[in-house]
């Protein structure tokens, strides 16, 4: 071993592995392979698939799969529903590792539940223990904007940006930044992609709320520029449309934020089939476990 360096097992907590139900995309064979080429020992699944992880029946299915496919330890998310709420609990006795909230919309077409369902929702998972991660967007401005770009024809890559601006982001955190507060719940920003929200971050940590965050390669090191030309039929990248040399000072300011003692952010990248030779190391390289956030 002389020369060389011994690694611990990453623990990847934010994976897609569309399993059940878009095995078409990855599967838990698949995606925990790619994790185990990269040294990433440990993942953590999100809920959105087909059937949604919001039932016990949906849970056991999901679980009979990982154990059946699974080639590194994992836990599974439950789903926070407006439809479940009165499932948490034994989802949490059935043996999610934690909830995940989606406040925008996303993969799967699952409504945003409503402030109400929202904040009961974290009143339980605050009971439970529970960390409940959050999509954290602002869906009636994406759904205004998104309708106010189909009306003008607009289909392009950068319609997706513009239906996104910034503010989107930063509503949604201070919303759940407020509702953690209020319920004393553990909650958990996922991909976050602003510099805009730092402050509101750091802010939210000194009052002693309990908010970890996270963010992700594409947000560190790409601009609008990058999806253009032939890059536009495969990149998406939410919530930045900026230009190169705003990113770059957006990239700058997530960076130094790693390197602060309060750490809040943390990296993330989205592993698909199509690139699970690579994305294994992809994550080892920019995640770090949940435990070094706190």
């Amino acid at each position: 071993m002389s020369g060389r360096h011994l690694l611990p097992g990453v623990i990847d907590p934010h994976v897609h592995f569309r399993d059940p139900g878009l095995e078409h995309k990855e599967d838990w064979g698949t995606g925990t392979a790619s994790a185990a080429c990269g040294g990433v020992t440990t993942v953590f699944d999100m809920p959105n698939t087909e059937p949604p992880t919001m039932t016990r029946d949906a849970l056991a299915l999901k679980q009979a799969r990982a154990s059946e496919k699974a080639v590194v330890d994992y836990g599974i998310y439950g789903l926070m529903d407006e439809r479940n709420l009165g499932d948490l609990e034994s989802l949490a006795a059935d043996g999610v590792i934690g909830f995940k909230l989606f406040v925008g919309n996303t993969t799967g077409n699952l409504l945003c539940p409503s402030d109400g369902a929202i904040l009961e929702g974290l009143e339980i998972t605050a009971r439970l223990g529970l960390r409940c991660t959050v999509h954290a967007e602002n869906s009636p401005i994406l759904f205004w904007r998104e309708r106010a770009m189909q009306a003008a024809g607009r289909t392009d890559v950068l319609a997706h940006l513009a239906a996104r601006p910034d503010v989107c982001a930063l509503e949604a955190l201070n919303r759940m930044a407020v509702f953690a507060e209020w319920t004393g719940a553990r909650v958990h920003i996922a991909h976050e992609s602003t510099r805009l929200s730092l402050p509101y971050i750091k802010a939210a940590k000194a009052r002693g709320i309990d908010i970890t965050v996270e963010t992700c390669p594409q947000y560190l090191f790409l601009t609008t520029d990058d999806m253009r030309g032939e890059n536009a039929s495969v990149l998406r990248v939410n919530r930045r449309s900026v230009s190169p040399v705003t990113a770059r000072r957006c990239s700058t300011r997530c960076w130094t934020a790693r390197s602060t003692c309060w750490r809040p952010i943390t990296r993330r990248i989205c592993r698909r089939k199509s690139y699970a030779r690579t994305s294994g190391i992809a994550a080892a390289v920019f995640r770090v476990s949940r435990r070094r956030c706190r």
